[in-house]
């Protein structure tokens, strides 16, 4: 079958490869909002009997903008500001009880926004505000059972996890490497991951002190040691030319195969249950986990 649809293009504006978050201390701009609904589940309830619905819920867009490495990276924070019974968000009290409006808040402070008691002046005046995210990599296997066809294996993938956010000054934006040798979006090279485990501390350790070096006694003068024999010449290494004799010949050592890149998969720690999902499944999650709380308020 031909296409139909024709566009011209510049192919040298399409990236070689999708990348991914890099794994550090990212700086964020506020880029603008979408209205949206999460979605409905015909036929369920939640804990306390009521139907699942669409909810309203805002999609917040960001964008990087430090470090160099992180510039031209997106994202999307999803804010359920809905409920099951008044999924419209049309009382304060549902936007006072929702998780998402905790979230938002949250990041908005980070952001350093001014409140109004609007919430649209409050988001528009966001826009163009910036803040500092945590980001850190982890492999996971497929959540959908996919086979990596080199390996016989579930597909691993290196995700890239949202955490703490700090206003601008509390945290320098940088790159923490992973470690991850999957991983095609840090420079891994010299790295142990050990930095991209957990949020690096705004305050230094303090070194240990180094105890004091108790002196020698004086004691009688050292007694001169036995000259060391001379080494004894080791036989010559197959292929390498010994003096007065051919170089012996040598087997070339079998290439090792290249380490494949895992592909990286965005994702999110749920602010409710801090269980790791990816962004697509976030907001049918994130109501499952609201649902949760409102049946443990009540």
């Amino acid at each position: 079958m031909l296409l139909t649809r024709d566009l011209t293009v510049e192919w040298d504006k399409v990236p070689d490869t999708s990348g991914g978050i890099p794994a550090g201390m990212i700086q964020w701009r506020i880029k603008d909002y979408e209205e949206a609904m999460s979605k409905d589940k015909p036929g369920e309830t939640d804990q306390v009997g009521n139907p699942v619905v669409a909810k309203y819920m805002l999609l917040m867009h960001l964008e990087g903008v430090a470090p160099d490495e992180a510039v031209g990276c997106t994202k999307t924070e999803y804010f359920v500001l809905g409920s099951n019974t008044d999924p419209m968000m049309q009382n304060a009290q549902t936007f006072y009880d929702a998780i998402g409006a905790k979230s938002w808040k949250k990041t908005l402070g980070a952001a350093q926004v001014p409140w109004s008691s609007s919430i649209v002046a409050t988001a528009n005046s966001s826009v163009g505000a910036m803040f500092i995210q945590q980001v850190t990599h982890k492999v996971e296997k497929s959540f959908r059972g996919e086979i990596d066809e080199s390996t016989g294996e579930v597909r691993k993938f290196v995700q890239s996890n949202l955490g703490k956010v700090y206003k601008i000054g509390e945290m320098a934006p940088k790159l923490i490497p992973c470690g991850i040798k999957e991983c095609n979006t840090c420079d891994n090279s010299g790295q142990t991951g050990s930095g991209a485990v957990s949020a690096p501390s705004t305050v230094s350790p303090i070194p240990p002190m180094s105890p004091p070096v108790a002196k020698a006694p004086a004691g009688p003068p050292p007694v001169s040691a036995a000259p060391a024999p001379k080494p004894v010449s080791a036989p010559p290494l197959s292929g390498v030319k010994s003096p007065g004799g051919a170089s012996a010949a040598t087997t070339p050592a079998a290439p090792v195969p290249p380490v494949q890149a895992a592909p990286v998969i965005p994702s999110i720690n749920c602010r409710v249950c801090g269980e790791n999902v990816t962004l697509e499944a976030y907001p049918s999650h994130l109501e499952a986990c609201m649902a949760k709380q409102f049946q443990q308020e009540a």
